[in-house]
């Protein structure tokens, strides 16, 4: 077994160990959002740079379209990004984790071959629906009608549930066919009726708008690790949850002028948004990985209560194609940044619990 494998052996199993032992709010009460520590950011600072360094030799690959392969490649430094940068659900409160258990999910191919490893991230919103990226449904020449897909829930990591169809795409896509790829940033929002067997969901996270340079979670499955396992064992996939909780990781300003680091002279890019994608394009700092497409984008409320604020798309540098421009958030002044978007104003009243916008904690209209 090689260098990287033994420590992912090892990363496992201690956040096995932390997960076995009961959970005390008083040993974590702060821990959703930690305070910052330099230590802490120092190494996930050299673990990035290390990893980029390393992904940069794979040829232009991104970290939404590197293949499990590459990732076998460079996964030293994939070892070390992820102990560097990122936190297992042991690390969060025990309120954040009950949630959490019981909402977040993997999103998997029907196809047999393809099961043990998530493609997306999943919310559970109700006890028949799950909510993930849209793009996460074409993901790897895949789609609904060609392969199917299943999902399973953290509290029941070896269950697959049949997806039965995607639903709501009138309040999504504006009118565009379910099948037409040629979808924008705007509309990377899927809603998937599952065949779920339980009937313990208790209620969905309410929904509100997350303001500016407000701190947020975006709780997913961190593919690379099953990747640079030798056998990914039935269910062993909920293992791989991580969660990014510096104080970096928030929703930057929807209005600033965005900086390109990496040009020389650095230039800024003015009216980066314009009209409704001011409001509906979330940019954020946090660390990402491949498997994080389709997470919740969280906040909290004035009274410190969770609530879902967006979805997780991916890397903000990229060019999308003409027929998405208008629709689009991605920019190439994004290259150090990460997108998301607001739920659709359509979708939000099936949801059925969204907040009045005093109770952000951060909004403009404090009562």
């Amino acid at each position: 077994m090689t260098c990287f494998r033994l420590i992912w052996s090892a990363v496992v199993l201690a956040a096995k160990a932390v997960t076995a032992a009961a959970c005390s709010d008083t040993a974590l009460q702060n821990r959703d959002w930690q305070a910052y520590n330099q230590s802490r950011y120092e190494a996930c600072s050299a673990a990035l740079a290390g990893l980029n360094a390393a992904q940069n030799t794979l040829n232009g690959v991104t970290y939404d379209s590197i293949t499990a392969s590459e990732i076998r490649r460079i996964g030293a430094q994939y070892a070390a990004y992820e102990r560097g940068c990122f936190e297992t659900m042991a690390d969060l409160k025990c309120a954040t984790q009950d949630i959490l258990r019981s909402q977040i999910g993997g999103l998997f191919s029907a196809k047999a071959e393809e099961r043990d490893t998530p493609i997306c991230t999943v919310l559970r919103i109700d006890d028949r629906h799950v909510m993930t990226a849209r793009h996460c449904l074409f993901a790897e020449n895949m789609s609904m009608t060609e392969t199917g897909f299943q999902v399973s829930i953290l509290n029941a990591p070896a269950q697959r549930l049949t997806v039965l169809g995607e639903r709501h795409t009138d309040k999504i896509l504006n009118g565009r066919a379910a099948t037409d790829p040629c979808y924008g940033d705007l509309e990377d929002v899927a809603v998937l009726e599952v065949a779920f067997e339980d009937d313990g969901f208790v209620s969905a996270l309410p929904v509100a708008t997350i303001e500016k340079d407000a701190r947020v979670l975006i709780p997913a499955i961190f593919t690379p690790e099953l990747a640079l396992r030798d056998v990914v064992e039935p269910g062993t996939w909920a293992e791989a949850f991580r969660v990014d909780i510096d104080p970096a990781c928030k929703n930057l300003d929807r209005l600033h002028n965005f900086q390109k680091r990496s040009s020389a002279p650095t230039r800024r890019v003015r009216s980066l948004y314009q009209g409704k994608r001011r409001q509906a394009c979330i940019v954020t700092s946090c660390q990402t990985f491949k498997g994080m497409s389709g997470a919740p984008i969280l906040s909290l409320t004035k009274d410190r209560r969770l609530f879902l604020g967006g979805v997780f798309i991916g890397q903000g540098a990229s060019t999308p194609r003409d027929c998405q421009k208008s629709r689009s958030c991605r920019h190439d002044a994004l290259d150090d940044y990460n997108l998301g978007v607001s739920l659709p104003d359509g979708l939000r009243p099936v949801l059925g619990n969204t907040l009045e916008p005093q109770w952000n904690f951060l909004t403009r209209n404090r009562p």
